[in-house]
């Protein structure tokens, strides 16, 4: 077994791709490097999406010509329709394409195949299954059966009695290699930290319309949410740029309106007296801009799920930024931190 894997670009040295090559198959595991090439894509029999943020499938955007005829590409339902609303996004701005190269992109992307969670399907002499991630909507987790066992997590969190937010792997599955996130080697604190920021400045500015611009649109919901469950004197708003993300969520079965508790800008009949507003369309008139949101799992969570599910298994960290290798604590020196280089297990 052979694993490849690539940063995102040359000045985001995050890893959010791999190149599997496991029992004689090529799978391409999350394809958002920047700096993959056609050769990466020439021999590739599946290619897996984890989840709809840009930095886990941008390279197939860009690379969408150099792919098999015959190379399968899947998700699950609810990342294939996220990612094709971002894509009709990109093509209906982009003025350097023709309307056939527009076609073939759109073609690429509307024929994803479309996987459920804890549904096995055959791929090959290989079967593959999906679990839930709990990174974002729709995040998945890839199982593999072969001669041997694999499981590539993809970005995952964790937060207890969030069903959104947590994974889930089924206990009776025997892992021999797995690969998992590792962003955030931190304690939990790091998940809560961004949105106390926003709190604090809601309360001590005390705008009566406090306006929050967040750029990736999915994470808008998170946002909502918590300021929803802190604020009960404010009505909380999506504005309408996030119409097109929101109905694909609402379609999929999401609550992302928790019981009318959160609005859409279309529903404000009168003019509340204080309110908070979410948007990813402009800085401007923003009160508040976006930091990192705790996505993540943490070094306690890594812990956790290996101690669980995968005490026996090979474990591969990915996923991190390359600057943060020095830093990493003495908790993780027994495992593998995939960097730049082609790594061979036996």
């Amino acid at each position: 077994m052979e694993i490849i894997p690539y940063q995102f670009t040359l000045d985001d040295k995050k890893v959010t791709t791999y190149k599997l090559n496991f029992e004689g198959y090529k799978i391409m595991l999350d394809c958002g490097s920047n700096l993959l090439k056609r050769e990466d894509f020439m021999d590739v029999d599946y290619i897996f999406i984890s989840h709809a943020h840009l930095d886990h499938w941008i390279g197939l955007y860009e690379n969408y010509k150099h792919l098999k005829k015959d190379c399968k590409i899947f998700a699950t339902l609810t990342t294939k329709k996220l990612i094709n609303a971002i894509v009709n996004d990109f093509l209906n701005g982009e003025t350097n394409l023709s309307s056939h190269e527009k076609k073939q992109i759109r073609s690429i992307f509307m024929n994803i195949k479309e996987k459920y969670f804890e549904e096995p399907f055959a791929c090959g002499e290989l079967v593959f299954t999906l679990y839930p991630a709990g990174h974002m909507f729709g995040a998945s987790m890839l199982y593999i059966e072969g001669k041997r066992t694999f499981l590539y997590t993809g970005d995952m969190d964790y937060v207890k009695g969030n069903k959104v937010r947590s994974y889930y792997f089924d206990a009776s599955k025997r892992i021999d290699i797995l690969l998992i996130d590792g962003t955030k080697l931190y304690t939990d604190s790091f998940k809560k930290t961004w949105i106390s920021e926003i709190k604090k400045d809601i309360r001590e500015r005390k705008f009566k319309n406090y306006r929050i611009y967040v750029k990736d649109k999915t994470k808008a919901v998170f946002y909502a949410f918590e300021l929803a469950k802190e604020f009960d004197d404010r009505k909380i708003f999506y504005e309408g740029d996030l119409s097109n993300v929101n109905n694909i969520l609402y379609e999929q079965g999401y609550d992302i309106y928790e019981k009318n508790r959160i609005l859409s800008i279309k529903m404000m009949k009168s003019k509340y007296p204080r309110t908070i507003s979410i948007t990813s369309k402009s800085q401007e008139k923003a009160k508040y801009c976006e930091t990192k949101l705790g996505l993540h799992i943490s070094s306690d969570d890594i812990h956790e799920f290996i101690y669980q599910y995968a005490r026996r298994a090979k474990v591969l960290i990915g996923h991190f930024d390359l600057d943060y290798y020095d830093k990493l604590s003495n908790d993780f020196k027994n495992f593998h931190f995939l960097q730049k280089e082609k790594v061979k297990i036996s």
